[in-house]
């Protein structure tokens, strides 16, 4: 449940031998980040805090072809497994295996869902709170709130539990209100690389939960320039009346614009990264008093740097 990936796997030779020694690469296809990993007596290997994407995986050893595996998909705060067979072929050979996804989870236990990147983008989200993508898994429904003030938020139950009992987190930071509960800041759909929601059976280091655990991945900047710009615009003149609304009476009063964009790219390629994600709301409904209410900026920013050790 932390907001990173971990691969980890057993290599074996044809007749199902483990094998020590064996070096495993894995490279990041969006930044080009490069991890090593040697395989152990036992010829298991595990690689921690990886970012969640798709990447490619080499494994080799002496006396064995290379084993590659392309457009491998690790998700955040899960522990995938990747077994690897290698095969005895001629010196220099590279045996290539392209793959989406690994289907089994092996290695965790809980009860949860992810929302990848693709499908937050392109889902419909009514005022585009992150938090109503939880809805999109089995046994998540809205709570009630407990605070006036927070007009815009939403609080998810999870089990029947209440709202307020649940543990967001973002990219590792701790997103609660620690008064009456649920999320203390929204951040903008775009901004998001993968949302995760466990029900229960989640790991230890997260904890201090009585409903369910949200873990958010923020995107980052990589080697490709990539952004995108919107906007969304509800008024009253544009939308009907419900059957039952009398029609003697004024239309109430309504309109909603809601904007932003978002940027990311290299700073220098293969080392420094940034990403920025933006959004303003400009909301105005029946009961806020004729005045400018409902104001809402969203101006969250995530800058990824890494320095290569090469």
């Amino acid at each position: 449940m932390l907001p990173t990936s971990t691969l980890n796997g057993t290599v074996t030779d044809p007749q199902g031998a483990v094998v020590a020694g064996a070096t495993v690469v894995i490279t990041n296809t969006a930044t080009g980040m490069i991890r090593e990993a040697t395989t152990g007596s036992d010829g298991g290997f595990a690689v921690t805090d990886l970012s969640p994407g798709l990447y490619t995986v080499r494994v080799n050893a002496p006396g064995f072809a290379t084993s590659e595996f392309r457009e491998l998909r690790l998700e955040v705060g899960r522990a995938s497994t990747l077994n690897v067979s290698l095969k005895i072929v001629g010196a220099g050979e590279v045996i290539q295996v392209t793959t989406g996804e690994i289907a089994v989870n092996s290695t965790q236990s809980e009860v949860q869902g992810v929302m990848e990147a693709a499908a937050i983008e392109s889902l419909p989200l009514n005022g585009r709170n992150f938090l109503d993508l939880a809805f999109l898994i089995p046994g998540n429904r809205p709570a009630a709130r407990f605070d006036p003030t927070k007009t815009n938020t939403v609080e998810v139950s999870s089990a029947g539990a209440f709202g307020r009992g649940g543990n967001i987190i973002v990219d590792g930071a701790d997103n609660n209100d620690e008064v009456v509960g649920g999320t203390l800041m929204n951040f903008p759909q775009d901004g998001l690389a993968e949302f995760q929601i466990a029900v229960n059976k989640y790991t230890a280091e997260v904890g201090r939960s009585s409903s369910s655990i949200i873990n958010i991945a923020t995107k980052s900047g990589s080697n490709d320039v990539h952004g995108s710009e919107y906007i969304f615009f509800r008024h009253k003149a544009l939308q009907g009346l419900p059957a039952t609304f009398d029609r003697r009476l004024p239309t109430p009063r309504f309109s909603r614009e809601q904007f932003g964009g978002s940027l990311g790219g290299p700073f220098v390629r293969d080392k420094l990264f940034g990403f920025i994600s933006m959004e303003y709301l400009d909301h105005h409904e029946h009961g806020d008093g004729w005045l400018r209410a409902g104001l809402r900026a969203r101006f969250p920013a995530d800058f990824q740097i890494r320095l290569d050790p090469r």
